[in-house]
């Protein structure tokens, strides 16, 4: 986790972002998930800006399933420390909505409005 840090409450976006595309929720809820079942970003300047640096946590992951037809995503976001309230705290959760526009943050719904239906 060291190596995502760059200063106090400052992450690297490519080093704590991670994709995986998922067609069931048995794919995102497996305790076998590992590193290597994901893929990282080359570029996210996109959505975190020219520096592509997160502000306001630390030990900060992002893990975005996407849906295997539409591509829509799951995001589970998780962290050991979060700056204090008068820090400027970066809302990964709306920086990634301005892009995606449709994003989802709970697993059952996210299975319930997207995986069953493409399944189907």
């Amino acid at each position: 986790m060291t190596e995502q840090k760059i200063g106090d409450f400052i992450v690297k976006a490519l080093d704590v972002l991670h994709f995986k595309i998922v067609s069931d929720l048995d794919q995102i809820k497996t305790s076998a998930v590992s590193v290597q079942d994901f893929f990282a970003p080359k570029f996210l300047h996109w959505i975190f800006g020219e520096n592509e640096q997160i502000q306001g946590y630390e030990g900060l992951q992002i893990n975005i399933f996407l849906s295997a037809k539409r591509l829509i995503p799951y995001v589970e976001i998780t962290y050991e420390k979060k700056a204090p309230a008068f820090a400027k705290i970066d809302d990964p959760i709306a920086m990634l909505k301005k892009h995606y526009g449709t994003l989802y943050t709970d697993a059952t719904t996210f299975e319930e409005k997207v995986l069953s239906v493409e399944r189907s």
